[in-house]
């Protein structure tokens, strides 16, 4: 369970990256201003941080197909 390496060695961003869920899921992260750590916060905080995109409705989320998955993680090569 050593998310850092894992990190390095999938190419993907740990759990503090802006789509910190390492299986490129489309839940965005939020940060703080001139922060570069995120969090996975669904309800957008008041007054908005850097991320300013509205809440996130988690069982609204769509899916994601494996090879959706795929074409993002090829495309990110």
């Amino acid at each position: 369970a050593d998310g850092p390496a894992m990190a390095y060695l999938n190419g993907l961003v740990g759990h503090q990256g802006a789509h910190g869920c390492r299986l490129y899921c489309p839940f965005p992260g939020r940060n703080k201003i001139g922060g570069s750590m995120y969090y996975p916060a669904a309800l957008r905080p008041d007054p908005p941080l850097d991320s300013d995109h509205p809440d996130i409705i988690v069982h609204m989320l769509p899916e994601v197909t494996p090879a959706e998955t795929r074409a993002r993680y090829k495309a990110n090569l």
